[in-house]
């Protein structure tokens, strides 16, 4: 038996909830990430981040510290002025875990092509 329409829509609502935090997070890391990749060859382009809030800057942290950097960067970013400060506005640390924030930013071990360095 089919469930009710409106069920079946409160579920796939609350499927999409579930996933909206980590694929936030995962965008902020990203862009994070691929400002830092825009600094090298062949773009050397300045990065729009500032060096303290910087994807580098989250590598040399673990633990704690890591956590607790990553949040104070939303916060600042989210405050800098033009499309730094839009992308970021009222961006927050929905991880609940320094190792799972760690997890995620072993993206600096693959290169553009996949493989990893």
């Amino acid at each position: 038996m089919k469930p009710p329409r409106n069920e079946s829509f409160r579920h796939r609502q609350k499927a999409l909830e579930l996933c909206l935090p980590p694929f936030t997070q995962l965008t902020y890391l990203l862009f994070l990430k691929m400002a830092d990749e825009r600094t090298k060859p062949p773009y050397n382009q300045p990065s729009p981040v500032p060096d303290k809030y910087s994807w580098p800057s989250l590598l040399k942290k673990d633990g704690d510290e890591l956590f607790d950097h990553y949040h104070h960067s939303l916060e600042k970013l989210g405050n800098e002025k033009g499309l730094l400060g839009l992308i970021f506005n009222k961006s927050q640390n929905k991880f609940q875990d320094p190792a799972k924030l760690r997890r995620l930013s072993v993206i600096e071990e693959l290169r553009s092509d996949g493989a990893l360095r």
